[in-house]
């Protein structure tokens, strides 16, 4: 079956796939061989986030549900039962069908978006909304979302180029939407944001961005420079957030191609 979503392990020696229809497989890296099996949704597995420190796997599926797996559980390949119980799980997390999918471990978070446009914030151990977790704001399909660590921040974007900057716990402002903005290619169009990464800044080790995906135009080198220009930062000092653990890192957002 098809394949819908893909990570790797915490040493990077599994690729772990999400496949149309709701099963999830482990592999070998090297070899490509079905190392264990997850059975937990019954549609296709939209996303999967890797939960480092506790070996657990996150899922969430068109089915509307989370899961998290023990991905230290045995395994013994494809034809043999799936590799372990449920951890837990939670059905129903939207009205719609579930997108994608973000984790933070420091923050002890995870944050869902679905085709009703909405964005949930969920306690990783309990798997409960929080209080202020329902977070609205889009008017379009929602296609990525990241937490911008070490702060306590979370950025959504859309299929139409918006993107939402919210606040998560322990901030006192949870649950706000602090800054939102147009993600633009060319001036006056709008460029979907398909994709968001957090990077690491080579000449400040304590410095730390991320970039929404963005395409480039194939005509001449004129052209490609005119966008670059418009690249838009914003500082997330100027917003008074303190970091999750207060080592005074910077936080800055680009829109643009790498």
């Amino acid at each position: 079956s098809g394949i819908t979503s893909m990570c790797l392990d915490r040493r990077s020696r599994k690729l772990i796939i999400g496949y149309h229809g709701g099963n999830i497989l482990v592999h070998n890296f090297m070899n490509g061989a079905v190392m264990k099996k997850f059975v937990g949704h019954s549609n296709d597995v939209t996303a999967l986030q890797f939960a480092g420190p506790d070996d657990c796997l996150i899922s969430t599926s068109w089915d509307k549900s989370i899961c998290v797996f023990d991905e230290l559980a045995p395994g013994e390949g494809l034809q043999h039962p799936p590799s372990g119980p449920i951890l837990r799980s939670v059905t129903d997390i939207h009205k719609r069908d579930v997108g994608c999918m973000a984790f933070s471990h420091s923050l002890n978070l995870i944050a869902t978006a679905a085709t009703d446009f909405i964005v949930r914030i969920w306690d990783f151990q309990h798997l409960k909304m929080e209080k202020y977790g329902n977070c609205v704001h889009h008017k379009a399909e929602i296609t990525s979302l990241i937490f911008i660590e070490p702060y306590p921040i979370l950025a959504s974007a859309d299929c139409v180029g918006k993107i939402c900057i919210w606040a998560v716990r322990p901030a006192q402002s949870r649950g706000r939407l602090l800054f939102s903005f147009e993600n633009m290619g060319i001036v006056n169009t709008f460029v979907s944001a398909k994709k968001m990464e957090k990077i690491l800044k080579k000449e400040e080790q304590k410095r730390f961005a991320f970039l929404t995906g963005m395409e480039v135009p194939e005509n001449d080198d004129e052209d490609k420079e005119a966008e670059l220009n418009d690249l838009q930062p914003i500082a997330i000092n100027d917003m008074k957030l303190g970091t999750v653990d207060q080592d005074g890192s910077n936080v800055i957002i680009y829109t643009g191609d790498d």
